[in-house]
């Protein structure tokens, strides 16, 4: 390191699923599941047809007959799996589903005599174009880290009176200018300009899996029948994750630009403003700690998941636990990524500041709050009722020797992981025959 600039080296455990979404999905006609629960993602003109496969094809393709091209797909799976450029596992419910409703209409509109299809899109989280491998983009590690900064910058919480007009939205930028110190827009000025983060890249194989997520209010749901509570979930999408309890799967760099004692006004930030690790690492902890103990105490009193998964990860972070001890001392931060966390997670605190858009149903203007009214949870086993919440990460800074509790914990609960090597090397053993016997027919 220098003077001028500082690189710190930093590895990321995801602690729960992580969801970043990349505007793609899965679709029937790119993917199949097999009777293993394994998804097989391929591009349909890498497959290797036979001559009537591809007449059959064609023909369905002709009608446009979309149900019949996904009952192809789904009839061919053994085709099209070895073109697999990825595999991935699924949940038991993600397979049945499959199963069940693949090539089959969701009902039929009678008046019109159409079939309403089950898409059965998944919705697939941000990865390497060439790798296929999932990554923590710099931008969303930056995002998080510049909201924590600014809540703490914000202390006492400013509160003023707000709606959805476009005027008072700018009355949040505005606030985070007078926070950093900044002379209107002048990006020049902010501190956040000094401080770049890398894309955070996977060390190895990052788990994936497909799962259900499901959106339950954060407050008790009566059941109108028998007046007792109930879960009430309400929406439900198919997507691709980061498979938690990772030990150390991903890491990056963080660099942070000093200056040095350089001052210039209006090209530099001020001194009183500037970042340091230590600060990044002490607001994260401040603004997510919280957070993150009132979402399992929410889970907890809701009864939304298992209640080994909240004793296990809460003793993970007890007061006297290591993970503890490396965040008092500013070598470990908490953080939050994904579209998935909760509009509070990407908000600063403050009464009137956050603008969270809340529904009221059909025929009724929305209104909007600080906080949201809705969790989302993956459904990583329904069978144990193991629901977690999304986007929990710790990030270690330089980390010189393991952190055993994390890495034990990550040992057990990432034990049900399947493995896919063995699938792996079959799907390429099948390539290898279907290459040859091309070349022998050739």
């Amino acid at each position: 390191m220098n003077d001028f600039l500082q690189t710190f080296h930093v590895a990321v455990t995801p602690l729960t699923p992580i969801h970043i979404g990349c505007g793609t999905d899965f679709e029937p006609t790119n993917y199949v599941i097999r009777d293993n629960d394994i998804l097989y993602n391929f591009d349909p003109e890498n497959a290797e047809l036979n001559e009537r496969q591809k007449r059959d094809l064609q023909q369905r393709g002709e009608r446009c007959d979309l149900l019949s091209i996904q009952k192809f797909f789904r009839d061919h799976a053994d085709t099209f799996a070895v073109a697999a450029k990825s595999i991935m596992p699924v949940t038991h419910d993600i397979a049945q589903e499959y199963r069940n409703k693949i090539g089959t209409p969701v009902k039929t509109e009678v008046k019109k005599n159409n079939d309403i299809i089950n898409n059965l899109y998944i919705q697939r989280t941000i990865s390497h174009p060439y790798t296929n491998d999932p990554y923590l983009p710099g931008s969303s590690v930056k995002g998080a880290i510049r909201t924590a900064i600014l809540d703490s910058l914000n202390d006492p919480p400013v509160r003023y009176e707000s709606n959805a007009s476009k005027s008072e939205r700018n009355k949040s930028a505005r606030l985070e200018q007078r926070l950093l110190g900044m002379d209107g827009n002048d990006y020049a000025q902010s501190a956040f300009r000094l401080v770049k983060i890398s894309d955070i890249q996977p060390s190895g194989e990052p788990a994936r899996l497909v799962v259900m997520t499901k959106q339950y209010k954060k407050k008790t749901v009566i059941d109108k029948t028998t007046g007792m509570p109930k879960e009430g979930g309400a929406i439900s999408v198919r997507r691709e994750i980061i498979a938690p309890a990772q030990y150390r799967c991903f890491t990056g760099e963080i660099q942070i630009g000093t200056l040095g004692d350089i001052y210039e006004k209006d090209k530099t930030p001020p001194h009183s403003r500037r970042i340091d690790i230590q600060s990044i690492a002490r607001d994260c902890n401040r603004f997510y700690c919280q957070q993150m103990k009132d979402e399992l105490d929410r889970l907890e009193n809701r009864r939304l998941t298992s209640d080994t998964w909240l004793a296990n990860i809460r003793k993970l972070f007890s007061p006297t636990s290591e993970i503890s001890r490396q965040m008092n001392n500013g070598t470990t931060f908490l953080i939050r990524l994904g579209m998935l966390g909760g509009a509070e997670s990407k908000t600063f605190r403050g009464e009137g500041i956050a603008q969270i858009k809340i529904n009221q149903g059909k025929g009724r203007p929305p209104r909007y709050q600080d906080t949201t009214t809705t969790i989302w949870l993956g459904d990583i086993d329904s069978r144990q009722k193991n629901r977690q919440p999304f986007g929990w990460a710790l990030v270690e800074i330089q980390p010189e020797k393991d952190c055993e509790s994390l890495k034990t914990w990550c040992a057990r609960e990432s034990s049900r992981y399947p493995d896919l090597e063995n699938e792996r090397q079959n799907i390429q053993k099948e390539r290898e025959a279907i290459l040859l016997k091309k070349q022998r027919d050739e």
